[in-house]
């Protein structure tokens, strides 16, 4: 996460949440749309994070990316069941 001063913003884009859209389409992963929702409405966040609840949500997303990335699409589901 970047700081900007009191203001944070997520280092993740809603270009990188499209690659999980996809795959939760095409059935290779299974994605709440509840989650997805999150994911972006978290995706190019910039704003205010005292109690570090952004920061938290930010970590297991781009853990879920780079598993996704890596195309270990097990540990990713895992870990999107857990977020």
């Amino acid at each position: 996460m970047r700081s900007y001063g009191a203001m944070k913003a997520t280092e993740f884009t809603k270009k990188q949440i499209n690659v999980l859209y996809a795959m939760n389409k095409s059935g290779a992963l299974e994605i709440a749309p509840e989650k997805l929702e999150t994911f972006y409405k978290l995706a190019d966040y910039y704003g205010y994070d005292d109690n570090r609840s952004v920061e938290r949500a930010e970590q297991k997303i781009l853990a879920i990316l780079k598993a996704v990335f890596e195309k270990d699409l097990e540990k990713a589901q895992e870990l999107i069941n857990n977020f």
